[in-house]
């Protein structure tokens, strides 16, 4: 094999060869040996380590991968694994910001079960006094013979490979692990050298020198290994721990095939370029990550290899106790770094500055940063100070500092600085319309603001996620056209190969595969820049999962959140002077928005404003009369801007409006060129046989905000919400455009428009019954791929936990007190979105099959019953039955995955594969048991998004007699509502449907905890929680088997007792 050759290529994406990096990174940990006891110490030393690594890892010193080469755990199954993963190799991930697809792991004789030794001793015994003996090695290996003991010795490490797995993987056997990873055009080949040790059972018996290998299992391995990769072998064990036969046969392969060599075991680094007969190798020991964190040496090791060069760099790093800190392993070695040779010493010394800093950081702030705001002003993006108008917004992420136990629910607000700050790779997801473009912009502006000060300057290049097209090299130019910096200073491909870009990528669609495909190559030639996706929350974290974006690179999620109050009262003061009429107009847009129940976002909050502006005794009812109201306002604004009124009106603009709303729709594309765009204009105005300047009448829509211009001389409505409203006029105005929607090959793909159109007519009656069929065939086609009765779902049983711990748990969610006001905004944001899929342009939900058919069906059916007010009172009965049964079937199809969830921790839909945060160590029934019985409540929350409205009060109410067989989770959904709504029939509803819902603990406990959620919110009023709380008492107490009796009134004083402590610490707190 010829090594370190010339820089190798491979094919990425559609046959399109993307060159290999000349360089790659190894980031080498060894020997942790977790231990419950020691935690307390090993938690320090685990925090020394990722603050350095965190220090250390930036540029070319991004690992490329990560090998942890050993004794992850003390002494397993009282050490688990998966504590481990989650105390140290998942935060090295986050630490490297490298995923756990680039992560590989190695057994070494801790990570043995000794009693699984003890009970195949006599075999261990057997192997070892032939282990120098490879024909008998061989003979058992092929006889199957080590199996049994390999499985039962180390169980729990490979529950731990098993939740690793990788798609790189290419082979195994019980003692090779073969990975490729095309990326990188390398191979990795764990190997297993710990299946002959006895993990110090007897601590007189020791491994060394009785180990080994059998000759067939490598040769297996090595037959999978591609040509001219570069490669990676790793072992726990020295090849002097092996017997001399073992040592002699792995050495020779390791030279011959292998170009590094990583290794542990010894706790003592070491580092050496072995020249033999055989070939050309560098090796390295790591030494040990923690031992003692006082006595005993503790480090790790960074390798990095110019391949095309051959030039190697291994940068050790110590602990030094008295400091508490990792620093330059200087104790070990000079300058605490290792060259194969002075050429290579030379070479990684001047690459750690390849890039005159305060020239780079000049450059930002200088002439990259001018020509953001050139650009932003031709956009009219900016406002008169500079920049665009801008309130932080509210910003949620998984904490993982929580404790582990909690880090499923707990999450933490997020400084709007830390986007720019971090070096971390973020996807930042939110429902339609939360101003997820405007954040990205306010990134671009802040990278380029601080780069004098930021501790890593990177130039930021921002691109819309359907823009990507072709291939990766079609990306590439893309990347390059939108870069801002002077090609004559810095090239943009040098910057990004030095990982000195930040790509900002607007609406990133996981499911669309080959888009993600062209993305994946990019990030894997260049993991070492930073990337920030947004995405929305359905295509990013539905079901309470996140997506595995499957990159080399790991990604933390955020997710932008609804405003709340202060964030809102800023938004105000940048448009509003009179400090009193701030506090008067925050208060009319928190409840008006909240009646007609919208999110409370920037988006919503600025068209209020502008209707407020010219008409202030203006009442909303509903999303589609706002946006009206919004047009309306907007040209009206000025009278000298109507003084064309009879040659072209208010009336005509809109007709107008509606007709280039219909004419995107027909032509599929909502960024025209402005030109056609015009063209489209004048023959509308042609046709109705009008004069009009149409030039002032454009520029009088972007004046209004109406439309907005777009790069390359494009225009867009700037608004989704008014694009919507106007196709859904122009559906009430074309009966033939109507049709045209209607279409049963189309409608579910116009979901917000008709949801806009019914809440303008009210009353069609007739294509209510249209898609009351339409949905009603849908349910059928799904109930013949997978049968359903709603009926079933009253059976699903829960696991639980003992009767106590149970009670205490549930008792605290459903009986304790409203969160504080600032608790409140510090909880998971639990607003859903209006959508089932939105694009930052338009809304096309993609429909495949039959299980998308069902969920966009059931949103817009939902959305009909919502708004068509004026029908019928028995029509509206009728479709509402038929909309709880769907809504049955979805939480149905949810349950169905719930075991395989929380088995595997991750699932594949439409092709995207989704993870559930949660720590490792926690048992598959318990995280079973927290997604099943949050699931009833997340759906309940989709409910009252897509059907909160008072006007249904009666049919929620009132029930007919046939609605009295109906099935029992219809009288879930029905009490939730009501609940949900406030309505006054509450606390007897409630009550009712906890006699009723008697029958089905899942059902009856999910009612308790869906009832725990809004009063946990401050959602329900203390008068109707006060209302029901005895019953709730003893409905908990019956479903943990407690005497009612006795525990009911008990309950009810314990939370009495605490929500007055709770009150006295919230006073003294507020003194």
């Amino acid at each position: 094999m010829e090594k370190l050759a010339h820089i190798s290529q491979l094919e990425l994406f559609d046959g399109q060869i993307v060159t290999a990096p000349d360089r790659i990174t190894i980031l080498h940990v060894s020997d942790f040996h977790f231990n419950v006891r020691k935690k307390r110490e090993q938690e320090i030393v685990v925090k020394a380590l990722l603050d350095d690594i965190s220090k250390l890892c930036i540029g070319h010193r991004k690992p490329d991968v990560i090998i942890f080469s050993g004794d992850l755990t003390q002494g397993p199954p009282g050490d688990t694994h998966a504590e481990a993963y989650d105390f140290l190799l998942e935060p090295l991930q986050k630490a490297t910001n490298v995923s756990s697809e680039r992560m590989f792991i190695v057994a070494g004789n801790h990570d043995v079960e000794r009693d699984a030794v003890a009970k195949f001793l006599p075999e261990h015994i057997k192997w070892r006094s032939t282990s120098n003996d490879m024909a008998a090695m061989n003979t058992a290996f092929e006889s199957g013979e080590f199996e049994p003991a390999y499985r039962a010795k180390f169980a729990n490490y490979l529950d731990l490979e098993d939740y690793m797995a990788k798609s790189s993987t290419v082979f195994a056997n019980i003692f090779c692990s073969v990975y490729h990873i095309d990326a990188l055009n390398t191979d990795i080949i764990v190997f297993n050298s710990s299946v002959l040790s006895t993990g110090g059972l007897d601590k007189d018996d020791r491994d060394e020198g009785l180990l080994t290998i059998p000759e067939y299992a490598i040769r297996d391995a090595l037959s999978y290994l591609k040509p001219g990769t570069f490669r990676i072998f790793t072992t726990h064990h020295p090849l002097n721990a092996f017997t001399e036969t073992g040592a002699s046969y792995l050495s020779k392969e390791i030279q011959r095939n292998a170009n590094i060599h990583l290794f542990g075991h010894m706790h003592d680094p070491s580092g050496a370029q072995v020249v033999g007969f055989d070939g050309t190798v560098i090796t390295n020991q790591a030494g040990a990550v923690f031992t003692h964190r006082t006595d005993w040496y503790i480090g790790y090791a960074l390798l990095c290899v110019d391949r095309a060069k051959g030039y190697h760099e291994t940068i050790l790093k110590s602990y030094f106790p008295e400091r508490s800190k990792f620093d330059d392993a200087i104790d070990r070695v000079a300058d605490g770094r290792f060259y194969n040779s002075q050429e290579a010493r030379q070479y990684w010394r001047a690459l750690s500055n390849p890039v005159d800093d305060n020239a780079f950081r000049k450059q930002l702030s200088g002439q990259v940063f001018e020509d953001l705001i050139k650009e932003w002003s031709e956009l009219s993006l900016i406002n008169q100070a500079g920049r665009q108008h801008f309130v932080a917004p509210r910003l949620h992420k998984i904490d993982t500092t929580a404790p582990k136990e909690t880090r499923t629910r707990l999450d933490t607000l997020l400084p709007f600085k830390s986007l720019t700050a971090d070096a971390g790779n973020i996807i930042l997801y939110s429902p339609q319309e939360y101003g997820r473009t405007t954040i990205l912009r306010e990134i671009q502006y802040e990278l380029l603001a601080t780069s004098h000060t930021i501790e890593q300057p990177r130039l930021p290049i921002m691109i819309g996620f359907d823009q990507i097209s072709q291939n990766p090299a079609n990306l590439e130019r893309l990347v390059r056209s939108r870069s801002l910096m002077d090609p004559q200073a810095f090239g943009t491909e040098s910057l990004l190969k030095l990982g000195l870009v930040c790509l900002l990528i607007d609406d990133v669609v996981f499911d669309d595969h080959k888009r993600m495909g062209i993305l994946r190559a990019f990030i894997s030639a260049y993991p070492q820049c930073r990337y920030v996706f947004t995405s929305l929350k359905t295509s990013a974290a539905p079901y309470g999962a996140h997506v595995v974006p499957e990159t080399p690179i790991r990604f933390e999620f955020v997710e932008l959140c609804e405003l709340k109050r202060r964030e809102m009262r800023e938004l105000i003061r940048l448009k509003v002077q009179d400090a009193a009429a701030v506090e008067v107009i925050l208060d009319r847009l928190h409840s008006e928005i909240s009646e007609i129940n919208l999110p409370f976002t920037a988006a919503n909050g600025t068209i209020l404003m502008t209707i407020y502006e010219q008409n202030s005794n203006f009442q909303p009812i509903n999303r589609s009369v706002m946006i009206e109201q919004f047009v309306d306002a907007t040209l009206r604004k000025s009278a000298a801007e109507q003084t064309r009124r009879e040659t072209f009106d208010y009336s005509n603009k809109t007709s107008l409006l509606a007709h280039i709303a219909g004419w995107m729709a027909k032509q599929n594309c909502y960024e025209p060129a402005q030109e056609a765009l015009r063209e489209e204009m004048k023959a509308f105005v042609s046709n109705i046989g009008l004069v009009a300047p149409l030039d002032e009448i454009m520029a009088e829509f972007f004046a209004a905000k109406i439309m907005r211009k777009m790069p390359d001389n494009r225009v867009s409505f700037r608004y989704r919400a008014v694009l919507e409203y106007f196709i859904a006029t122009q559906i009430i105005k074309d009966a033939d455009f109507k049709d045209w929607v209607l279409d049963e090959t189309r409608y579910l793909t116009y979901i917000n428009e008709l949801h806009y159109y019914a809440g303008l007519v009210r009353n069609d009656a007739r294509i209510a019954n249209l898609l009351h069929e339409r949905f009603n065939a849908i349910l059928d086609d799904n109930q013949e791929l997978a049968p359903f009765d709603p009926s079933d779902i009253e059976t699903v049983k829960l696991p639980r936990k003992g009767s106590s711990e149970s009670l205490a748990q549930l008792s605290s969610h459903v009986l304790g007190q409203p969160l504080t006001k600032e608790e409140k905004d510090a909880a998971l944001d639990a607003d859903i979105p209006r959508d089932v899929e939105e694009r930052q342009t338009v809304f096309r939900p993609r429909i495949e099959h039959p299980g998308h058919r069902l969920l966009v069906g059931l949103f817009l059916f939902s959305g009909i019953i919502k708004n068509m007010e004026q029908i019928s009172a028995t029509d509206k009965s009728k479709h509402l039955r038929l909309a709880w049964k769907g809504w049955a079937m979805l939480l149905s199809a949810s349950l169905a995955m719930v075991e395989e969830l929380a088995k595997k921790r991750q699932m594949r839909i439409n092709g995207v594969l989704y993870e559930i945060h949660a720590p490792r160590s926690m048992t598959n029934e318990e995280l079973g048991r927290r997604i099943a019985i949050n699931m009833p409540t997340n759906i309940t929350r989709f409910i009252a998004v897509s059907m909160g409205t008072e006007k249904l009060q009666l049919q929620l109410t009132e029930p007919t007699l046939e609605d009295a067989d109906d099935p029992l989770v219809y009288e879930f959904f029905r009490s939730c509502l009501i609940a949900e709504l406030g309505l006054s029939v509450t606390p007897s509803t409630v009550r009712n449907a906890l006699k009723r819902l008697a029958k089905s603990d899942y059902l009856l406990e999910a009612l308790a905890w869906k009832l725990g959620e809004l009063r946990r919110m401050d959602q329900i009023s203390q008068h109707h929680f006060e209302a029901v709380q005895a019953d709730l008492s003893g409905t908990i107490v019956r479903l943990n088997g407690g005497d009612e009796s006795k525990d009911k009134s008990r309950q009810i004083e314990q939370y009495k007792r605490e929500g007055i402590l709770l009150k006295m610490q919230r006073q003294k707190d507020d003194a």
